[in-house]
């Protein structure tokens, strides 16, 4: 008897003992599901943080490439703009024959040294003569002329009425004032303004005499009296004696345009 109940005893213990072994199984089983379960979803989270900050850097590259293509559709537009030309000269016109040098001087004097050309153009090329044998060079038509740069100045002299009957010179003159460029005319060459109907409303002078004096007041222009007049873009001196004065004017306007 007591054999036997040493030896349920034996079978009790050893029952115990698998018990516990398996209950410490099944928790190290449990643990480890655990671990792994958190794993997953550490992995998970990770994952989504990650496609997160990649969606995020997807769209910050995005909207920087659209601040960036803008500025670099300016930059080419930019690039490829024309450079406009800066004008650097007048261009001055003569009669072919008999112009007033001392006119002519004035204005080419107060350009010498200024930076800005002066281009004399006349009815033909040639040498062309002045009051006192002096001659120009001339080396380009009135009808040659494609850009009068700055602006038009023309010169008067006993045979300059010839320039009023020059449609070149009208439609040259028209052209400049349309564009809102100088217009320069001195003593009779004033003629010039009134064919080309330009100075109606305007306040000017010329070199006073009956055909000329008609032809400025039925083109509807106020004769100032004065020896040189500024009336917007128009510029006009009434003969020789203002020649230096008139040179001076127009240099003015063309250097503060």
């Amino acid at each position: 008897m007591k054999k036997i109940a040493i030896l349920f005893l034996a079978f009790l213990l050893i029952t115990a003992a698998f018990a516990a072994c398996d209950g410490q199984s099944q928790q190290s089983g449990q643990d480890a599901q655990n671990q792994e379960n958190q794993q997953v979803q550490e992995d998970d989270v990770n994952s989504e943080t990650q496609e997160k900050e990649e969606a995020v850097n997807e769209k910050d590259n995005e909207t920087e490439q659209e601040i960036q293509e803008p500025e670099q559709i300016k930059e080419t537009e930019q690039e490829n703009e024309p450079v406009e030309e800066k004008k650097d000269w007048i261009t001055v016109v003569v009669a072919f024959d008999s112009h007033n040098e001392t006119e002519y001087g004035g204005v080419i004097n107060a350009f010498e040294g200024s930076g800005i050309k002066t281009e004399t153009v006349s009815t033909q090329t040639g040498e062309a003569k002045g009051d006192n044998d002096g001659v120009i060079a001339i080396e380009k038509t009135i009808s040659e002329v494609e850009d009068p740069g700055l602006g038009v100045v023309i010169i008067g002299g006993a045979k300059c009425m010839v320039l009023w009957k020059e449609q070149d010179l009208i439609d040259l003159v028209q052209q400049t004032n349309d564009n809102g460029d100088l217009v320069a005319a001195i003593c009779a060459a004033n003629g010039v303004l009134a064919v080309a109907d330009i100075i109606d409303g305007k306040t000017a002078c010329w070199a006073n005499y009956p055909t000329l004096d008609g032809m400025m007041e039925e083109a509807g222009c106020t004769d100032s009296g004065k020896s040189v007049t500024i009336d917007g873009n128009l510029i006009t001196g009434n003969g020789p004696p203002a020649a230096e004065e008139f040179g001076a004017a127009i240099l003015d306007y063309v250097t503060n345009m």
